[in-house]
């Protein structure tokens, strides 16, 4: 029995015609547009990835950072701006991005 997608359901309720030409293997006529949509998408699948792991170190180091502050105060400020604005400004600025992209 064969596994029906929640893509080709997707595809059924959008268009009958379309999900046949789909599962019938004929080519379509667009494929540079699904190309550079593929392309935008996997460029912002990226782009959440990284933040996410920007974060993730973020929240790691910070509390080292802050340790090493009290020992140290003038030299840590550089590191715990940074590791501050990983953790707000650049999801920020990701998110204005996408916006921007209309993704």
């Amino acid at each position: 029995m064969k596994t029906i997608r929640a893509s080709e359901l997707n595809a059924y309720l959008y268009c009958q015609r379309a999900w046949w030409y789909q599962i019938s293997g004929a080519e379509s006529e667009n494929t540079a547009e699904i190309l550079m949509g593929q392309a935008v998408h996997e460029g912002h699948a990226r782009s959440v990835k990284a933040v996410g792991c920007l974060r993730t170190l973020a929240a790691v180091l910070l509390p080292i950072l802050l340790s090493y502050e009290k020992r140290e105060p003038s030299r840590s400020r550089v590191f715990v701006k940074a590791a501050l604005s990983s953790l707000f400004v650049i999801p920020t600025a990701l998110r204005i991005r996408n916006e921007t992209l209309d993704l």
